[in-house]
């Protein structure tokens, strides 16, 4: 009839009993999706802004620049090319943006843009980052140098000794250098509104084929929740090779004996040291 039959045995349940103290728990934290960020690319048809990017006459060297927005976690950026906006190749990444803002007020062109010019003052609204102050032989050693660029690409470098903050996220800059690498002929096209980017390490560098001087070609940067495809703004640049253009010549002289030759001497330099070449005509 199914009867089971149990046996028992009477335990006493004080030698059983254990007593452990728990710590509060750190809790469970709900895990949080990173917010989305957003990136300005600046494509300049930039100078050579260091020596050791010359590419020896086999290329023409491009710049481009990866500005994060104030208040954002920036993640970094990887950088496409295309020559027909479907087709696109991958450049490279950065995971640290350029130090960029805005030019508020433009600084007047200089007596001599081979002199300090201690007279002007540049100011710059920062969308990002904060420039710093320097020595005058630091700045001459290449510190504090930036870029100045116009709505069409175009661009000076300059550099600063001073700067001053505003309390508003503006900086006045003074003890200018204007028109550095070669770039004095971009001194009077300068205007309120243009990029005012910090040239650091941070850059992207890249190599254009010589027939692409002026090729129309078309680039993105994709950040962490982009895919090339998706990626909402697209430059279009047109223009490139100032970075292989020679310095103006300096200390010309003419002959006036039939042979019309008119040459600048070797030894002359730009106004930031460089040799220029000797040539003539």
């Amino acid at each position: 009839n199914w009867v089971t039959r149990l046996e028992c045995v009477t335990e006493d349940a004080a030698s059983y009993s254990l007593t452990a103290t728990a710590d509060s728990g750190a809790g469970w934290v709900a895990p949080a999706m990173p917010l989305p960020y957003y990136t300005r690319l600046i494509v300049p048809d930039l100078a050579l802004v260091d020596d050791d990017d010359d590419m020896g006459r086999a290329g023409l060297r491009e710049y481009a620049f990866a500005c994060a927005y104030s208040g954002g976690a920036w993640r970094g950026v990887t950088l496409f090319r295309s020559s027909d906006h479907a087709a696109w190749s991958e450049i490279g990444s950065v995971t640290d943006p350029v130090m960029w803002g805005t030019v508020a007020a433009a600084a007047a062109a200089p007596a001599s843009p081979w002199i300090w010019d201690d007279a002007a003052a540049l100011v710059v609204a920062m969308a990002d980052g904060e420039p710093d102050s320097a020595t005058a032989i630091e700045v001459l050693n290449g510190a504090n140098m930036a870029a100045l660029v116009g709505p069409d690409g175009s661009a000076e470098i300059v550099q600063w000794r001073d700067a001053a903050a505003e309390g508003d996220g503006r900086f006045t800059l003074t003890g200018l250098l204007r028109g550095r690498r070669g770039t004095e002929d971009q001194i009077a096209t300068r205007a309120a509104g243009d990029a005012f980017v910090i040239l650091d390490a941070s850059r992207f560098q890249f190599g254009a084929g010589v027939t692409e001087a002026s090729a129309t070609r078309f680039l993105r940067a994709a950040g962490l929740y982009d895919t090339v495809e998706t990626t909402p703004v697209t430059v279009t640049k047109a223009r490139r090779g100032r970075a292989e253009q020679p310095y103006a010549p300096c200390r010309i002289t003419a002959s006036r004996d039939g042979s019309a030759l008119i040459c600048w001497p070797s030894g002359s330099v730009t106004n930031d040291g460089a040799p220029r070449s000797k040539s003539q005509l």
